[in-house]
């Protein structure tokens, strides 16, 4: 009997051994082709946010999330509370603007109705809200049409933007990043980016 079970116990050993090996090479074969992990969902961009806001750690630390005194103060609902995560500030409840959807017109009522000094009063040709950026692809004028759209909406031609070459030239140093000229512009050939 002893002699029996012996070479029984060597076999089980070794169906094992050799069934182990097998699960083994599998499951590091599968390691080997598994897909790789999705890649990060990229930032939502940087929040572009109301005139008088000064440079963004300033502004985080002073504005209440969720105040919308400034949102309700805009005439032309051109301040939005981020409230969503996928939306420019994450969702915190604090106001961006979308310039180049709906153009703020520097009316400067936002600024004293923030009752925190997030917005501290700042005269309109000295707000930076972002900067305008032209492709210049997309212009009408790169294409042979005559087109001064941008030009006549900008509240400081010659300043912020003018006629170089036959094309409308951002200037950075003078730019509000209001979004009039992408707001007014057919092509959409303008768009309003965060300042670096």
């Amino acid at each position: 009997m002893g002699d029996e079970q012996g070479p029984r116990m060597d076999r089980r050993r070794f169906w094992r051994t050799v069934l182990g090996g097998v699960v083994r090479a599998d499951q590091e074969r599968r390691a080997g082709l598994e897909p790789p992990a999705p890649p990060e969902p990229p930032a939502p961009p940087a929040p572009l946010r109301p005139p008088g806001s000064g440079d963004e750690p300033s502004f985080l630390s002073l504005c209440a999330p969720g105040c919308r005194m400034c949102v309700d103060a805009c005439p032309r609902f051109v301040i939005i509370p981020s409230l969503d995560a996928g939306q420019p500030g994450g969702g915190d409840g604090r106001p961006y603007l979308l310039p180049d959807r709906a153009a703020c017109d520097l009316c400067g009522l936002c600024m004293p109705a923030c009752p925190t000094g997030a917005l501290m009063p700042t005269p309109p040709a000295d707000v930076r809200i972002g900067l305008a950026v032209l492709d210049a692809t997309a212009c009408v004028r790169t294409h042979g049409q005559p087109c001064d759209i941008c030009l006549e909406r900008c509240p400081f031609p010659d300043v912020a933007l003018r006629d170089e070459g036959g094309l409308p030239t951002v200037l950075e140093a003078g730019c509000t990043g209001c979004g009039l000229c992408a707001e007014a512009c057919p092509p959409h050939a303008l768009d309003v980016v965060a300042r670096e």
